[in-house]
């Protein structure tokens, strides 16, 4: 009886040490050169300085020329934080949906 309860110990221990090893052998990326892109300047969304000295988005034509850097992206090199979620009050006039059990 014994032997049955010290097995899943055993593969237990087993399974943690076998984890704990490819954790520490995982590759290194550092070295590996930053890639290059071939995008447009529009695609990118790079920035230029208009007349009167603001900074203004390279957009294609008809979007929006909105500066967005203050949110974070998901480049492996944006170290920003996200931004914070927050809770509001309903508009007035706004009703739930009468169809599901949580409407008003």
């Amino acid at each position: 009886m014994r032997g049955a309860t010290l097995l899943p110990w055993a593969a237990a221990l087993g399974l943690a040490a076998g984890c704990a090893t490819t954790a520490s052998d995982a590759p290194d990326h550092s070295s590996v050169p930053a890639w290059t892109t071939r995008a447009i300047p529009e695609a990118r969304g790079d920035f230029g300085t208009v007349v009167n000295g603001k900074r203004e988005a390279l957009r294609y034509a008809g979007w929006t020329k909105q500066d967005f850097q203050r949110f974070r992206t998901y480049a492996y090199t944006d170290t920003r934080a996200q931004v914070p979620v927050q809770l509001t009050i309903m508009p007035v006039g706004v009703k739930g949906w009468r169809k599901l059990p949580r409407g008003p």
